[in-house]
């Protein structure tokens, strides 16, 4: 299941929605098909190691990194989490403009993802 967030600043909206691949789209195709035709956000994922690194994001990624959270402030970022049998974890601070999201297996849960 994909879990994408994008930080719109428009009076700090957020887009989220929950997906899963039955017809062998890309990430890319099921989430564009959910944005207006005008908007095409790079999706920024991880290789999910169930781990408790976290990497804080002030531009989209230029390559896949290893960790199991992704956090950022900067507006027009999308990122996203994959889970199978893990927790999709989404965090949303208003006061501070910030999203997350953390992919939490019993590991990562163990040493501390949702912490950090």
């Amino acid at each position: 299941i994909f879990y994408p967030i994008c930080n719109i600043p428009d009076k700090f909206k957020h887009y989220h929605d929950f997906f899963t691949n039955n017809n062998n789209k890309t990430f890319e195709q099921i989430i564009y098909q959910n944005f207006s035709s005008d908007i095409k956000p790079k999706i920024n994922l991880l290789k999910q190691t169930h781990s408790n690194k976290v990497i804080v994001l002030d531009e989209d990624l230029k390559e896949i990194k290893e960790a199991d959270a992704l956090v950022t402030n900067k507006p027009h970022i999308t990122i996203a989490v994959t889970t199978a049998d893990c927790v999709p974890v989404i965090f949303k601070d208003e006061v501070n403009k910030v999203i997350a999201v953390a992919h939490s297996g019993w590991k990562g849960a163990r040493l501390g993802i949702i912490e950090n």
